[in-house]
């Protein structure tokens, strides 16, 4: 699987879709100044963020913002336990949204 590295804002398609930045909170040890997901695994790589009434912010490529409510309760129970490489969680739209905003 080959990466691109975008290097202008022209280069990336469908800004509106494209998730740059999430309000990981910052206060885990496990995610330690960022945060990963799988593209291509019904998985999470790092706990996803549970903050705000069980979800959390993104903001995008066209500079606009969103809260997103975690829809699958398998993502707010592995949120909690704030580890890390979540066991597959077939069918979990939450995981399946961000891996479209992020790839």
């Amino acid at each position: 699987m080959g990466a691109v590295m975008l290097k202008t804002m022209t280069e990336i398609h469908s800004p509106h879709t494209r998730m740059v930045f999430v309000d990981h909170g910052g206060a885990s040890r496990v995610v330690m100044g960022g945060w990963t997901n799988y593209v291509n695994e019904d998985r999470w790589w790092d706990p996803p963020p549970i903050h705000h009434e069980d979800g959390t912010n993104f903001s995008f490529a066209d500079a606009h913002s969103e809260y997103w409510k975690w829809k699958d309760k398998r993502t707010i129970e592995w949120g909690m336990l704030m580890q890390p490489f979540s066991p597959l969680q077939s069918g979990n739209p939450d995981i399946r949204r961000v891996q479209m905003a992020s790839n």
